[in-house]
């Protein structure tokens, strides 16, 4: 058996197909878009992994309280217009993120963090 080494593994376009962790891919669906209030609402309800794509870098987990953390400064860089889209000009260091919500089968709450820069 062939053993791949799933850390290494890139985004090659977004959206994603699928999520993966250093174990390979898991199985879980994409729900939609949200909003940083949205995501809010979610962190009160309960736990929740971040998980940023940036094409041609591997996926970056944020778990555990390095996830609150995480959050404290990338709910400011979160395109809320679902509709229109956003100008990176508008946003600190011209980069933002669109978030979805994917549901693991264990229930588990993961948000993606597409990064657009």
């Amino acid at each position: 058996m062939i053993q791949r080494d799933w850390t290494n593994w890139r985004a090659t376009k977004t959206p994603l197909d699928e999520l993966w962790d250093q174990n390979g891919p898991l199985k879980a669906q994409r729900i939609g878009r949200r909003t940083s209030g949205q995501i809010r609402q979610l962190l009160r309800e309960s736990g929740l992994d971040f998980v940023v794509a940036d094409v041609g870098l591997p996926l970056q987990w944020h778990t555990g309280e390095e996830a609150l953390r995480f959050w404290a400064t990338a709910k400011n860089q979160i395109c809320d217009h679902l509709e229109q889209g956003c100008e990176l000009e508008s946003f600190p260091d011209e980069y933002f993120f669109f978030a979805e919500e994917w549901r693991a089968e264990s229930g588990e709450i993961i948000i993606l963090l597409i990064r657009n820069h």
